[in-house]
């Protein structure tokens, strides 16, 4: 017995490991993603390549929800090269800027969560429900509201939309069939959904995505 557990602690202990100590400090050199998010991705790939009975044996261990602020005019976080003009843009028209600032940061942060968890590659579900929060966001300064239709311009300006697609984009509230709509002093989430037999999603949400 002792003999059986010890060929299954070890090679998880050993890709732990390589994680920690080969893969992870040059994670940053990976894309624009985050240290954090391509250690999720990583273990979320390992869980992927265990057959569909053993996924448990390999929890998302490293995958955790993250709080974010999304403040509107940070553009920084929206534009941080200033190829968008977007701070060009508020200086004529505040309106537009903000909203387009904001629909970019909640862009970006459904094209992390989407990197995550494997981009529509992994099959990840085992016992949960195979839907696992990103990102808790809260909204400040945004004036008007944003939804879908926002969120994919700002997808179409970044790449054309090719990393995020429409179809992959899911922005109804949760057993509600009305749209889910982004406004100023409120909290939403960015969640990814492994939806079985259909296509992945990243989920905008007004509530928790558990």
């Amino acid at each position: 017995m002792k003999f059986v557990i010890m060929w299954i602690i070890l090679p998880l202990v050993a890709g732990v490991m390589i994680v920690v100590l080969v893969v992870a400090p040059t994670a940053s050199a990976l894309g624009s993603k985050g240290y954090a998010d391509n250690l999720c991705h990583l273990n979320a790939g390992f869980r992927h390549w265990v057959i569909p009975g053993g996924k448990w044996v390999i929890p998302l261990a490293m995958c955790h929800e993250k709080s974010v602020t999304v403040d509107a005019d940070n553009w920084n976080a929206c534009d941080p090269d200033g190829k968008f003009r977007f701070k060009e843009l508020a200086k004529t028209n505040e309106y537009d800027a903000l909203r387009k600032c904001t629909a970019q940061q909640f862009y970006n942060l459904g094209a992390r969560c989407w990197y995550m968890y494997g981009q529509d590659q992994f099959n990840l579900q085992a016992l949960e429900m195979g839907r696992w929060n990103c990102f808790r966001t809260t909204v400040r300064d945004l004036q008007g509201t944003i939804g879908k239709d926002e969120l994919m311009a700002a997808s179409k300006l970044a790449d054309g939309g090719k990393f995020l697609p429409d179809g992959n984009v899911d922005f109804q509230k949760k057993w509600l069939s009305t749209e889910t709509v982004i406004e100023t002093n409120s909290k939403y989430y960015v969640c990814f959904d492994d939806n079985g037999g259909g296509p992945d999603q990243v989920d905008y949400e007004d509530n928790s995505c558990g």
